[in-house]
C-alpha cells in the first residue's frame, strides 16, 4: 500500500496530453480524479518504485490531504504497466486507476463505493477512447495542414517554373544572361521570399569568384560589396552545391566588418548561393539573402525550419533555376551561332552571284536594306523583319543559272533571253527550297518580279494574291536598279524613281508598297547615300614567287629553295 503525503518532491508539470486526458476522465466521473506519480519512471512490475500524489495536478485540486484513502501500490503498477483501466475494491470502496502515458509514471484514479467500481471503469474507458479520438483528429487536422501548406508550395514551384519557360520562349527576354534574370527572378522571388535576390554576373570568366551585382531585387536590396563578399567567401563550396547560411543572431551581421575573421558578412542574416553554370563554363551565381516572414505562418513542428529561414526547398529551387537559366543561355548562344553561320552562308550565295557581273555588286545587299526598312514601316518586326532581310539578300540567288552573255548585255533582250533571264525566281526557289529553316524566305525569292496587274513573273499573280514579302521586294527592287549606274548607262535621280514608282502604283507595283516607301523615302535615300562595297578579300600566296615546284607526290609538294 501507498500513503499520499503533502510533502511530495518536485515533480515535473503534465503534459498538454496529460492534462487533456484527466480533464476528459473528470467529465465522465463527475467526481475528483487524484494523479499519482512514481518516483522512477521505468515501471518494472515490483513495488519498490515510491509513489506519490501529485497535488498540483489532481481535478479538483485536494483541500484535505487526511481524507485521501490509501491507494494500493499493486493498483498504481498495474495500472502502470496495462493499456486499460484497472479496478479494485477495497472494503466498501472501489478505486479505478489509468496510466496517463506510455511511461506509466503517472497514474489517475477515481473512488466510488463498490457498486460504482465497474461504471467508474468503463466511464474511464470511454473517456480514454474519447480523448484519443480527439488526439487523432487533432493530429490529422496537423497533418492536413502541413500536407496542403506542402501541395502549395509545391503547385507554387510547379508555377513558377511554368511561369519561367513561359517567359523565357516568349522571345521577350532572349538577349542575354541580365536580361533573362531580369525577367525571371522576380517570379522566382515569389516562391523563394528572400528581401534580396541577385544574378551575379563575372568580368572576368577566368575568375569566377569575383563577381559584380548584374541584376538585385527585393524589398531591401543589400549593398553590391556584401553579395561580392558572399560570392567570395562561400563560391568553392557553391560549386559542390548550393550553400545555405542562417545565422542565429538577431545583432548582426551589421555590425560586421567586410575582412573579419568571423563568418558574418554586413547585412546578411541568412543566404543561399548557388552557380550558374553551362559545363565547365561559369557564366555567374544566383544568391537569395535574409528571407522574408511568411505573412500566413502554418503551426511548426520541430522538424520545420523557422519561416524565416532558408532551407533545402528555397535552395533546390534556385538551383533549378540556375540551371534552366544556364541552359537557356547555351541553347541562346548556340542560335546566335548557327545565325552567324546562315548569315555567312547567305552573303556567301550573294558573292556569288555578284562575281558573274561586276556592275551588279552591292545590288542584293542595298535592296535587302531598302526592304527591310520598307517592312518595318509596314509593320513587320521580330523574325518576321529577319526573314525578309534574308529574303531580299538572296533574291537573285536564281541568276547563278543564268548565263554571263545575257547577265551582260547591254542591249534589249530577245524573248528567248528574256525567257531564260525570267527562269531566275524558279531556280532560286530550287536552290534555297532543301536548306532548314530558309522556308519562310521562298515566298519573297519566287515572287519578288510578279506585278499587280497579273503581267509578272514566274505565276503571274494578281494582287493579293501575291505574297506580301514579293510586293515589298518588287519596289525596293526595282528603286536599286532605277537608282543604280549600268555600263550603258547612269543611273536615274531618286526623285525621278519615286516618280516612276508612284505612276506604277496599281499597275505594276501595290499601291499600298508604294505609299509606305514614299513614307519613309528620306531613310531610303540615307541608306543610299551611305552604302559602301564590301572589301572582296584576297588569299595570300602561299609560297614565294622564286619557288618552284618540282614535283608532287601523294599530296605533298616538295619545293626548291629560292635561288640566291
Amino acid at each position: 500500500m501507498t500513503q499520499t503525503t503533502a510533502q511530495a518532491p518536485a515533480l515535473r508539470r503534465l503534459s498538454k496530453d496529460e492534462k487533456g486526458l484527466v480533464e476528459h476522465l473528470t467529465e465522465a466521473t463527475g467526481g475528483p480524479i487524484e494523479v499519482f506519480c512514481a518516483d522512477d519512471a521505468a515501471i518494472d512490475g515490483n513495488d519498490r518504485c515510491t509513489w506519490f500524489l501529485d497535488d498540483q495536478a489532481a481535478e479538483p485540486a485536494p483541500t484535505d490531504y487526511h481524507d485521501l484513502a490509501v491507494v494500493p501500490t499493486s493498483l498504481l503498477i498495474q495500472a502502470a504497466e496495462s493499456d486499460h483501466a484497472c479496478l479494485d475494491v477495497v472494503g466498501d470502496e472501489s478505486m479505478v486507476a489509468m496510466r496517463l502515458n506510455r511511461q506509466g509514471d503517472r497514474v489517475a484514479v477515481a473512488r466510488g463505493t463498490q457498486e460504482e467500481g465497474e461504471l467508474l471503469r468503463r466511464l474511464f474507458a470511454t473517456a480514454a477512447a474519447l480523448h484519443r479520438s480527439g488526439d487523432s483528429a487533432r493530429n490529422l487536422s496537423t497533418e492536413n495542414e502541413l500536407f496542403a501548406a506542402q501541395l502549395s508550395s509545391d503547385l507554387e514551384e510547379l508555377s513558377f517554373l511554368r511561369s519561367m519557360v513561359e517567359s523565357l520562349t516568349s522571345g521577350r527576354s532572349n538577349d542575354n544572361l541580365t536580361s533573362l534574370a531580369h525577367a525571371t527572378l522576380p517570379v522566382l522571388n515569389t516562391t523563394v521570399r528572400a528581401c534580396c535576390m541577385a544574378f551575379m554576373n563575372l568580368p572576368d570568366p577566368s575568375d569566377p569568384y569575383r563577381a559584380d551585382a548584374g541584376v538585385v531585387i527585393g524589398s531591401t536590396p543589400v549593398n553590391s560589396a556584401s553579395l561580392s563578399i558572399a560570392v567570395q567567401r562561400y563560391g568553392p563550396a557553391a560549386l559542390r552545391g548550393p550553400v545555405v547560411k542562417n545565422w542565429d543572431t538577431t545583432n548582426l551581421p551589421n555590425a560586421a566588418t567586410l575582412w573579419d575573421s568571423s563568418e558574418l558578412i554586413p547585412g546578411v542574416r541568412s543566404l543561399v548561393i548557388v552557380p550558374l553554370n553551362s559545363g565547365e563554363r561559369m557564366l555567374g551565381w544566383l544568391v537569395a539573402v535574409n528571407r522574408e516572414p511568411s505573412l500566413d505562418p502554418i503551426p511548426q513542428k520541430s522538424w520545420q525550419l523557422a519561416s524565416e529561414e532558408f532551407g533545402s526547398g528555397e535552395a533546390t529551387l534556385m538551383a533549378t533555376t540556375a540551371s534552366i537559366l544556364a541552359t537557356h543561355a547555351a541553347n541562346l548562344e548556340l542560335v546566335r551561332e548557327k545565325e552567324r553561320l546562315m548569315v555567312s552562308m547567305v552573303r556567301s550565295l550573294v558573292s556569288a552571284i555578284e562575281s558573274k557581273d561586276q556592275y551588279t555588286r552591292g545590288h542584293s545587299e542595298r535592296v535587302a536594306l531598302f526592304t527591310r526598312r520598307l517592312a518595318h514601316q509596314i509593320g513587320y518586326d521580330g523574325k518576321a523583319l529577319e526573314n525578309i532581310y534574308l529574303s531580299a539578300l538572296l533574291h537573285d540567288v536564281g541568276k547563278i543559272g543564268v548565263s554571263d552573255a545575257v547577265l551582260q548585255k547591254e542591249g534589249k533582250l530577245t524573248e528567248e533571253e528574256y525567257a531564260e533571264i525570267a527562269r531566275h525566281p524558279n531556280e532560286g526557289w530550287a536552290i534555297l527550297c532543301d536548306i532548314e529553316h530558309l522556308e519562310g524566305i521562298l515566298p519573297g525569292v519566287l515572287h519578288h518580279h510578279e506585278r499587280w496587274d497579273g503581267r509578272g513573273y514566274p505565276d503571274g499573280l494578281h494582287g493579293l494574291e501575291i505574297p506580301l514579302d514579293g510586293r515589298i521586294m518588287a519596289v525596293a527592287d526595282a528603286y536599286d536598279a532605277m537608282t543604280s549606274d549600268r555600263p550603258y548607262r547612269a543611273g536615274m535621280p531618286s526623285e525621278k524613281a519615286e516618280a516612276i514608282l508612284l505612276e506604277g502604283a496599281g499597275k505594276q507595283w501595290d499601291p499600298s508598297c508604294v505609299e509606305a516607301f514614299i513614307g519613309c523615302i528620306g531613310d531610303i535615300r540615307r541608306i543610299k547615300s551611305e552604302y559602301r562595297l564590301r572589301d572582296r578579300k584576297c588569299r595570300a600566296p602561299l609560297r614565294n614567287q622564286n619557288e618552284k615546284l618540282v614535283h608532287e607526290v601523294t599530296g605533298a609538294m616538295y619545293l626548291l629553295p629560292p635561288r640566291d
